[in-house]
């Protein structure tokens, strides 16, 4: 069975946007009592995890006190603004300017004399919101047979709820072209929704069911059902995954997955992992597939690779000691963490939590094996190295680990950027910096090369990991480089940091006659550079072990070079 989930599902821009303003006013200090006009989205499940971190729902501004109430991405009538400014609350308007937009174009149109035609669902938030900027001109049309019951008009303008079907609107203005002398048209519709829908109709032409992921009282996610339903005779609305317990997937060779725009990333991925499990006669590859990739030991793997790469490329004799080194170490380091994580993993990774929780003490048993083995191997080291690897196993241990430091706890977890940085650190210590000076390398120059190649390969690849991760890190409350820079800056970030530290480690590494690692530095530096191009524009990156291969893949590449440079040379 082939599971296919729709790029464009999950969050829009401007849901994404309100929910960045929500968690950042809950982690504000001065903003302890704050409230959002009506459910922030159309999301049980979000709602109730706001609830649970302190934003409250209210549903009238008379409501509204001294805190902070949140506009809802939909918006809110003038009226309901004017209300909520002279209760003496503090407004934080999340209105997705792309509605703010329809607003203005109201507004100066009312002004000019015309009349507002609105294509939109009755009820809806943002129609209601529309409503109210149209004043007594507004007229609301939801189907073409409305449109028809419709008075001639002298003038008027159609706008439409930016998250309304296009056919629907499409063959709506068809029927009012012959309802008003002037007619201007703007096709309001998201292009978000757009794709959405069109990515949609292309899925569910092709797959043998549909599931539509999201709640039942979201028009956007319902609307996606409905189009799914014309190309695709098997077609579930769901909210979580609990609801598949009585879908009986058995038959469906293919089966495509879209959401809605107020569905999270994790709740999506946490449905795929249900369908994985549902498919018995995957069960046993799922499960191989799981420990490769959720229990770390892909990772370990491309970490011991790439420890013999670096012994290549120094022209070190082959060992397997520093590899196996390096194999332990990440799969412990790796496991324990993710252990430690709880349910903050929920958020960012679901596939991998569940994981994890079903099997726990193994997962243990063996991390802790990995550990002894690391500090077994670590005893037939030089005093120095020991201690070096001593260092980087408490790192990594106590990394997420809350310390009693003073009166209040401390975690190197919680400094912000932490990850990408200790974890460069640590891998660059355990894969290059200890074979080195074990062999007796002491040159300056080669202990910058060699780490730092490990460095920049494993910064680049946390960095994506985040951008994976970035909309439950946030509902988890992490501080990682793309939420406190923003995804565009911390994705500058890696490129220009990925080219100034390849430059400046080539030129050294040409300086000082090693060819082999200035070839191998710029073919990584390129994997890099189109891995991120590829993946740091995704709004949703599924965990489906693709991206993970892709991206841990990248310490497997210096390996490869060298051996392919080794075996060119004995040709």
């Amino acid at each position: 069975m082939k599971i296919i989930v729709a790029e464009s599902a999950g969050f829009c821009w401007g849901v994404r946007r309100a929910m960045e303003k929500a968690l950042h006013l809950a982690e504000s200090a001065e903003n302890r009592d704050i409230h959002t006009l009506g459910p922030l989205i159309h999301n049980t499940q979000v709602v109730e995890f706001l609830s649970s971190r302190g934003v409250k729902e209210i549903h009238s501004p008379d409501e509204a006190d001294e805190g902070t109430v949140i506009i809802r991405a939909h918006g809110a009538t003038p009226e309901t603004l004017e209300k909520l400014k002279k209760s003496g609350a503090k407004v934080a308007n999340a209105t997705c300017p792309r509605v703010g937009k329809v607003q203005a174009l109201i507004k100066g149109h009312l002004a000019k004399g015309y009349e507002i035609i609105i294509i939109g669902d009755t009820g809806h938030a943002e129609v209601q919101s529309l409503m109210g900027y149209a004043k007594n001109r507004a007229h609301l049309v939801q189907t073409p047979i409305q449109a028809m019951e419709l008075p001639l008009f002298e003038k008027a303008i159609v706008v439409s709820q930016t998250t309304f079907d296009r056919k629907v609107f499409d063959e709506i203005v068809e029927q009012l072209q012959e309802k008003t002398g002037e007619l201007k048209v703007f096709c309001t519709i998201c292009d978000s929704t757009a794709k959405r829908q069109d990515e949609v109709k292309k899925l569910a032409s092709k797959v043998d069911c549909m599931i539509i992921v999201g709640g039942h009282h979201s028009a956007n996610t319902t609307r996606l059902a409905e189009i799914s339903r014309r190309y695709c005779k098997h077609v579930y609305h769901i909210e979580t995954a609990a609801d598949l317990v009585n879908v009986d997937i058995r038959s469906y060779q293919a089966i495509g997955v879209s959401a809605g725009a107020s569905t999270p990333n994790w709740i999506i991925n946490s449905v795929v992992q249900a369908l994985r499990f549902k498919d018995k006669e995957k069960a046993v590859s799922f499960q191989l597939f799981g420990w490769m990739f959720y229990g770390g030991i892909f990772r370990s793997l491309a970490a011991f690779f790439l420890c013999f790469g670096i012994l290549n490329m120094f022209h070190l004799p082959v060992s397997w000691k520093f590899p196996l080194i390096a194999f332990f170490y990440l799969f412990s380091i790796t496991n324990l963490n993710g252990i430690v994580s709880g349910e903050a993993l929920l958020f960012s990774d679901p596939t991998r939590y569940h994981f994890i929780q079903s099997r726990r003490k193994s997962l243990v048993f063996f991390s802790v094996v990995s550990i002894l083995s690391v500090l077994a191997l670590g005893l037939t080291l030089s005093r120095f190295g020991f201690f070096m690897l001593l260092f980087s196993v408490l790192l990594g241990v106590l990394y997420r680990i809350r310390i009693g430091i003073g009166k209040k706890p401390f975690r190197i977890f919680d400094i912000p950027g932490s990850k990408n940085l200790f974890h460069g650190l640590a891998w660059s210590i355990v894969i290059a910096a200890i074979p080195l000076l074990e062999n007796g390398i002491c040159s300056w120059n080669l202990l910058i090369t060699g780490p730092g190649l490990v460095f920049m390969i494993v910064f680049a690849g946390t960095v994506l990991f985040d951008f994976k991760d970035y909309q439950g890190d946030q509902f988890a409350g992490k501080e990682t480089l793309p939420i406190l820079l923003g995804r565009n800056r911390a994705a500058a970030l890696v490129f220009r940091g990925t080219a100034i530290l390849t430059c400046f480690i080539t030129v050294i590494a040409l300086v000082t006659g090693q060819k082999q690692l200035s070839v191998t530095l710029a073919l990584s530096a390129i994997y890099i550079l189109l891995v991120f191009a590829h993946y740091s524009n995704k709004s949703t990156i599924p965990s489906d072990g693709k991206f993970e291969f892709i991206v841990d893949g990248i310490a497997l590449v210096p390996w490869l070079i060298s051996l392919l440079l080794s075996i060119a040379s004995r040709i």
